[in-house]
């Protein structure tokens, strides 16, 4: 089977996105023969590139224009999946990944779906799982027409390694993408660096048990002693008692850190599936029924301001921060 992976090598984000995809790949049972890599860029390409679970045969670079829209490069696609008809196409998660997988799917008569967590080729074409109901649920389809044009889910969990592929086939593909004719006037803002929050060791994440905005600005002071970065659940961000940067969950960020202290929050889906690959997760929550000490590695029940300040306390007599 012929996969290929479509990726904006350009992106801030091009190796999280790359590690995105390589997670999907890890998790699920597809026994590719060829690997292709199709690499949107505008002018210089990067040397070192993602590594991936699949060894890769090839490289296609696409050449994209200032603006990347998917206007502009379905056509290119088109073009590329022609000269490599690939069975499986995987895109991130991104809002243009989506985006490109639902409609090149609808222009190659093929199928796609959107957040799959993993996939196996069998008999009946191509089944995939994805979160439904608000992470409630797990749904297994099977897309039935190829090509399969897959978006994975955000799963977060930092940047892919790279490698050097200057022993691998690649190919320019020259044909250069137009502007769409409905596009009048655009402009370009540089795009702000990755929150810390993203790439973070260690994280506090807090939730509605913090009460208000005054004790939200003292965990964070109690975050920063424990080397963490401050997390909160999404009534909290809508509180104002944090800025929205710092919002985890699932419209917000996904974390993966070797630490994840959670305080204060119930564990609503919503909210589990942006910490649900922290290697380590302790809870702290007055409600033993609470829903986050299901996932939790070590659960406390007890009032979160208590236990946070006896943590910072422990930490500066005992000098113990590096340790957390």
């Amino acid at each position: 089977m012929k996969i290929a992976l479509i990726l904006d090598a350009d992106s801030p984000s091009f190796l999280q996105q790359a590690q995105e995809i390589n997670r999907f790949l890890q998790q699920s049972q597809l026994a590719a023969t060829e690997v292709a890599l199709w690499l949107f860029h505008q002018n210089v390409q990067p040397d070192d590139l993602p590594q991936f679970d699949c060894p890769v045969t090839q490289i296609q670079w696409l050449k994209s224009p200032e603006l990347l829209l998917a206007d502009s490069v379905l056509p290119l696609l088109e073009q590329v999946y022609s000269i490599y008809p690939a069975e499986l196409l995987l895109f991130s998660g991104c809002s243009l990944g989506n985006e490109l997988a639902t409609r090149l799917a609808f222009r190659l008569n093929g199928a796609s779906c959107l957040g799959v967590i993993r996939g196996q080729m069998n008999s009946g074409g191509c089944q995939v799982e994805k979160s439904v109901y608000g992470n409630n649920m797990l749904a297994t389809l099977t897309l039935q027409v190829a090509p399969c044009c897959l978006a994975v889910a955000r799963q977060g969990g930092g940047a892919a390694l790279t490698q050097d592929y200057q022993s691998i086939e690649q190919q320019l593909i020259l044909t250069e993408a137009e502007m769409p004719s409905w596009l009048i006037e655009h402009q370009v803002s540089i795009p702000e660096e990755q929150p810390l929050l993203n790439r973070a060791e260690r994280v506090l994440a807090i939730g509605q048990g913090a009460g208000n905005s005054q004790n939200v600005q003292r965990l964070n002071e109690i975050a920063q002693v424990l080397g963490a970065q401050l997390g909160v659940s999404r009534p909290v961000a809508m509180n104002a008692w944090s800025s929205m940067s710092t919002m985890l969950g699932m419209s917000g960020a996904l974390v993966a850190p070797e630490v994840c202290i959670t305080a204060g929050v119930s564990g609503a889906a919503a909210f589990s599936v942006g910490i649900r690959h922290s290697k380590f997760i302790v809870a702290i929550n007055t409600d033993p029924d609470a829903a986050i000490f299901s996932q939790a590695d070590v659960g406390i029940v007890d009032d979160m301001n208590a236990v946070l300040e006896a943590l910072v306390a422990c930490v500066q007599q005992s000098n113990i921060r590096g340790i957390l």
